[in-house]
């Protein structure tokens, strides 16, 4: 097996996320994956930031990559330029090309470099650094054909768009008409309808409106085989587990005193598995009304119940479920089963 070489990257300047471009139809173009063996956010993609800056250092010499909007004519795409000494290389689609040419100009070289491992892809701290202020990271999942690139999950309680809602937007690319032109398909849920949008060399040349996918595929006419809600990608396995988890009611602790938010987070996490008769909502209004942030949830919780009450565990569990989505967070220094006594924050 071949050993990856290891390059110095360091991170100068994090750049920027732009809304039209990251989470616009091209936005595929502005995120990649990166080999950081960091499970924890997989399987997430990571942004490439706008006047983002990265150093590399090769033959003791300092070679800086910054990321910039848009190459030659293709000002929706990422660009990339490269400085080193006093030279500064043309802008390319990629760091490979910016890099090597440099690189080969100084050194009189014909050696060439990886664009992933130079701007520090196996690089966990870097690749971290990057997910700073995304509200959401796209990704992908295949679906029969193609590589379904998706950028924005809504949700809703209707069970016929699968629990999507408008702000779902995803894109595709697939070849199209005799001469098999390379078309960019761009999905949207809105709240009054659906729209697909097809480009080629980034120009817009169709747009169908629909009432929901299933309709507006139709009128595309193209891919009949397959129903809308599939080619949207709202059916898949990947992306109904990413919907599900959102459809989890959840609110922070300023929010305690709403009672809608609060109903909505008993009903779904506790309501089936302990009395109906507890005073639930006061046990939330007393703490946040109290100086301290921090209890003991067992003690606590024996205060709302009747005396010598016995918890089940599957009671624990729906508590500790529902106090995780209101925003609490679990402090207790060690394992369960060291100690039952556990302490939370807010």
């Amino acid at each position: 097996m071949v050993k990856r070489k290891e390059y110095q990257v360091s991170l100068i300047s994090l750049g920027f996320i732009n809304e039209n471009l990251h989470y616009g139809p091209f936005s595929r173009d502005w995120w990649e994956t990166r080999c950081t063996n960091n499970t924890t956010n997989s399987p997430g993609l990571y942004p490439i930031r706008i006047n983002m800056k990265t150093l590399v250092i090769l033959q003791n010499t300092h070679f800086f990559i910054t990321v910039i909007q848009g190459h030659t004519c293709f000002l929706q795409q990422p660009g990339y330029i490269c400085e080193a000494e006093d030279l500064k290389s043309a802008v390319f689609n990629n760091p490979s090309g910016a890099v090597t040419t440099l690189y080969q100009q100084l050194f009189k070289s014909g050696t060439k470099f990886s664009g992933p491992l130079i701007m520090g892809h196996d690089k966990m701290e870097i690749g971290e650094q990057l997910l700073k202020d995304v509200n959401f990271r796209p990704f992908c999942c295949f679906i029969g054909k193609f590589w379904l690139f998706v950028y924005g999950v809504g949700i809703s309680s209707n069970e016929q768009l699968y629990y999507a809602g408008p702000g779902f937007k995803s894109s595709f690319y697939y070849s199209i008409g005799v001469k098999k032109e390379r078309t960019l398909f761009v999905q949207e849920i809105n709240k009054k309808n659906a729209t697909v949008k097809m480009y080629q060399d980034f120009e817009l040349k169709y747009t169908y409106i629909g009432n929901d996918p299933n309709d507006v595929w139709r009128k595309v006419g193209i891919l009949q085989g397959h129903r809308g809600v599939d080619i949207f990608g709202i059916s898949h396995p990947q992306i109904q587990t990413f919907i599900q988890t959102l459809l989890i009611p959840k609110c922070l602790p300023e929010e305690w005193h709403i009672v809608n938010k609060m109903q909505a987070l008993w009903n779904y996490h506790l309501r089936k598995y302990t009395l109906a008769s507890i005073q639930w909502n006061e046990f939330f209004n007393e703490w946040y009304s109290e100086t301290r942030t921090v209890i003991e949830i067992t003690t606590s919780l024996k205060k709302l119940y009747p005396p010598n009450y016995t918890f089940k565990e599957r009671e624990i569990r729906a508590w500790r479920a529902m106090l995780s989505h209101a925003g609490c967070t679990n402090i207790t220094p060690y394992k369960k089963d060291t100690s039952p006594v556990s302490y939370l924050f807010y």
